[in-house]
């Protein structure tokens, strides 16, 4: 029975929310450009996919928006992502409908910066956000809308651009259909000296969020509760320790606590709106390899989660025509005793390898030395005492490739992979899964 019950809430909470349009607006055209086409698509039609509540609150953008885990910025569920890395202001416009449609009770949006990068003039910036801004507000009076300010970085025209587009979004916010947030001058100082930022303010690291999300709480009305690890210190242009730096400054929330460990296929997804139900913590780190999950242990550990599920190995063995499986199944083995190791009372999901598309270079190589290795990790359960679960059957397709419906590039998943991902950890597989009973009872013998 409970079986069911979970499954039933599944299926509800993957449904479309209802969409009152209830205006005559003019269709949106799709953007003229894209940094990455295949990418934002992905993204932008995933988000389509999961559903938004009047009760609310969605964060809109580019890198910074998409990047920042908010809901456990404010250990708040309500809080939905939908950003996407390197878009402009009319990729915006072509989601506003679709958010703003389901009457949430707040929106933010951060846009302009890819913008101005790519040598848009400020007027412009500034006309398109205004059109969003008039869009959502025609779809749902009742929504508080709300303009972030692009962040002043790069070169000095770059940065006087950004500074046009603000002061001109500040005098518009008097008219009253948003108000302005200025999240500029909270960075500027972190920005110039690199405390927020590796890489000169395209991401920022957790003291960078830190000092954002400060900024916002007069607006959210929550404190957030994210915090930079003490004397945190930029260095060199690296992903995986901006990353790391951002997990490192959420504490663990009271209560059973799931952690979902990996790389880019883990990042992407939105696991949070997935399993609603309990603290669902994602620690994926687009690129990592077993070796870089390694070097963060010591993060995870600090997280002390109840459950860990384990998906990574991809990065270990593509883009190569030879492919050692021993060498692979040795640098796993490291990386799975160093967990028991280290949380001996965590419940460990080692999930398979998952198979790549026929558009991927090597993706027989890959494939056939990927299935050696699940065969390795299915074999290793009674030596290390975890569970594995074989997520490679429901994404493969009959001549084991990734099935074409799951994935846009042969690799990252589309919201159909993660649903029918996220529904063999559901039903349990041998997990038995993703939810605690009221007393919370291990799932160990």
């Amino acid at each position: 029975m409970k079986k069911i019950l979970l499954a039933f809430a599944f299926a509800a909470t993957m449904l479309t929310a209802c969409r009152e349009k209830g205006t005559n607006l003019e269709p949106v055209s799709e953007p003229t450009w894209y940094s990455d086409e295949g990418y934002s698509k992905s993204i932008i039609s995933m988000y389509e996919d999961f559903p938004i509540w009047q009760d609310n609150v969605v964060m809109m953008g580019d890198n910074y928006i998409h990047k920042a885990p908010w809901s456990e910025f404010y250990a708040d569920t309500t809080f939905k992502n939908r950003g996407v890395s390197a878009i402009g202001v009319e990729h915006v416009l072509w989601q506003i409908d679709g958010v703003a449609s389901s009457k949430p009770a707040k929106i933010f949006i951060q846009i302009g910066n890819t913008d101005i990068d790519r040598g848009a003039a400020a007027a412009d910036v500034v006309n398109g956000i205004c059109k969003i801004f008039d869009r959502a507000r025609k779809i749902s009076p009742e929504t508080q809308l709300y303009f972030i300010s692009p962040v002043s970085r790069g070169d000095e025209g770059v940065k006087a651009a950004v500074g046009q587009v603000n002061k001109s979004m500040q005098e518009y916010a008097g008219k009253g259909l948003f108000t302005f947030v200025d999240v500029n001058s909270a960075l500027q100082q972190g920005l110039a000296d690199g405390s927020f930022s590796t890489d000169g303010g395209y991401s920022l690291n957790g003291a960078g969020y830190e000092a954002f999300a400060a900024a916002l709480d007069t607006y959210v009305g929550k404190s957030h509760l994210n915090r930079a690890a003490e004397k945190e210190v930029a260095g060199e242009a690296n992903y995986h320790k901006t990353r790391a730096s951002v997990y490192r400054s959420i504490a663990r929330q009271e209560g059973p606590c799931i952690m979902m460990l990996g790389a880019s296929i883990v990042e992407g997804g939105l696991w949070n709106e997935l399993f609603p139900f309990s603290h669902t913590y994602n620690r994926g780190i687009s690129g990592d390899k077993t070796d870089d999950i390694l070097d963060r242990i010591a993060d995870v550990k600090a997280m002390a989660p109840d459950k860990i599920f384990l998906q990574v190995g991809r990065n270990d063995m593509g883009g190569k025509e030879t492919i050692d499986v021993n060498e692979c199944w040795s640098n796993y083995e490291k990386l799975i005793k160093e967990l028991k190791k280290e949380l001996p009372e965590a419940d460990l999901y080692v999930q398979s390898v998952f198979p790549v598309g026929r558009q991927v270079e090597y993706c027989d190589q890959f494939n056939a030395a990927a299935q050696q290795l699940n065969n390795l990790l299915e074999a290793g359960v009674e030596r290390y005492e975890y569970f594995y679960l074989d997520i490679w059957s429901v994404l493969a397709d009959e001549q084991g490739y990734m099935r074409e419906e799951y994935s846009y590039d042969g690799v990252h998943l589309v919201a159909d992979g993660y649903f029918k991902w996220a529904t063999v950890l559901l039903e349990g597989g041998g997990a038995r899964l993703m939810v605690f009973d009221k007393n919370f009872q291990s799932e160990k013998k």
